[in-house]
Formats: structure tokens, C-alpha cells, sequence
């Protein structure tokens, strides 16, 4: 994938989802079948949960385990591009009485925009 193939598929995902995929933490993916920024990204056969509860950016490490080890394979040259879009989903409003689904949408849709000008990608709403 392209970085703005890349960036479409989340954003688009993250839109449709209408909030954040998580159980108390955030997570690639949950049992109800909610996906992350970057769990969308994950095919089924490359999924493995001992993927969840590291971040895709701890790739510093000697031995990258997990989540870093498939980002490191899959996208060597889109690694800060992930990371952005995980914390793009990880700082989220959570769904709640307070934060509706229209405070998702506005905060995805404010916040895309700022990471297409970043990584000079084009911001594109798909209907």
C-alpha cells in the first residue's frame, strides 16, 4: 500500500467505526470486532494477540516483538505514518454519554487533516 492508500483506508475505517477500539485500553482489535488505526491494517493471518498492549513505534528495540515486527515487514518505509495514525485512534474522545459519535467524527475529521498536511498526502472525504 501507498502511504495515501494507507492513510485513506484508516481514516475511512475510523469514520465508519464512529469511535475507538478499545476495552478500558485501546486495542488492534476486540472481541466485538472493533479495529484500531492500525489493527485495520492487520490481515487475519498476520494478527496475533500478542500484538495488543505494545505500541507500533517501540521499534528500538533489540528484538522487536509482536506488532513492531509486522510493521517493521509490512511497511519499513511508513513507520511514522503508522505511528501518527495510532495515536491519531489512541487520543480519541472515548464513547461515552459524553463524547457521541459526532465528537468522534469532528475530532477524526479535524485531526486527518493535520496528518495529510504532515506527510503531504491529499485529505479527501469519501462519502
Amino acid at each position: 500500500m501507498t502511504p495515501q492508500e494507507i492513510f485513506d483506508t484508516v481514516v475511512d475505517h475510523l469514520l465508519s467505526q464512529g469511535k475507538k477500539s478499545s476495552v478500558d485500553v485501546c486495542m488492534y482489535r476486540t472481541s466485538t470486532g472493533l479495529k484500531c488505526a492500525v489493527g485495520i491494517l492487520i490481515s487475519d493471518s498476520d494478527y496475533d494477540s500478542d500484538m495488543e498492549f505494545s505500541a507500533v513505534d517501540s521499534l528500538y528495540s533489540s528484538q522487536p516483538i509482536g506488532i513492531q515486527e509486522w510493521a517493521q515487514q509490512k511497511y519499513p518505509h511508513d513507520l511514522k505514518l503508522l505511528t501518527r495514525l495510532q495515536r491519531l485512534h489512541d487520543n480519541g474522545p472515548s464513547h461515552s454519554f459524553n463524547n457521541p459519535h459526532d465528537a468522534w467524527e469532528e475530532y477524526i475529521l479535524t485531526e486527518s487533516q493535520i496528518i495529510a498536511k504532515e506527510f503531504n498526502l491529499t485529505w479527501k472525504r469519501t462519502p
